[in-house]
Order: C-alpha cells, then structure tokens, then sequence
C-alpha cells in the first residue's frame, strides 16, 4: 500500500504486531530486525532494560521444560494459534 507508520513505543507487546523493530537507547540503535529477530536476543533486550512479550516468555519457559514449542511464538496471537492446532 505504499505507507509507513513509526510508532514509538515501550510496550514489547505492540512492538511484536510490526513487521520491523528498532531498538534505540541512549539515542543510537542497538537492534533492529524482525520480531522474530529481535525477541531471539533476549539477553541483549534484558541488558538494555526490555523484556519480552508475554507470549514469547511463556513460549521460552515452555521450551526449556521440555514441550516441543516454536521458536515463533512471539505474539498471543502466534501461542492461540498454535495451542488450537
């Protein structure tokens, strides 16, 4: 459609519906990518002070006891889909 919106925002949960993130701190960028990218640095985000997505936290902790739950799952959206596959 030709449009471009930047929205400016703190809420890990509206910045997982765009199609491009950009995280800036002290001004400069740091990250930028996907979401799928830049929720997969999780390490990096809690350094600058973010954390993840509700989804994706419950996704991670999911995987690390051992459920077999994709990488992808950033957004409820992603983790309703999955769960009613």
């Amino acid at each position: 459609m030709g449009v471009t919106i930047v929205l400016l925002t703190h809420q890990m949960e509206e910045a997982a519906e765009a199609d491009r993130i950009i995280v800036m701190s002290g001004g400069s960028p740091k990250l930028a990518g996907t979401p799928a990218e830049v929720f997969s640095m999780d390490e990096l985000l809690q350094d600058l002070g973010l954390e993840l997505p509700v989804a994706a936290k419950i996704a991670r902790r999911l995987r690390r006891r051992g459920f077999l739950v994709p990488e992808n799952i950033i957004t409820v959206r992603d983790m309703v889909s999955y769960i009613c596959r």
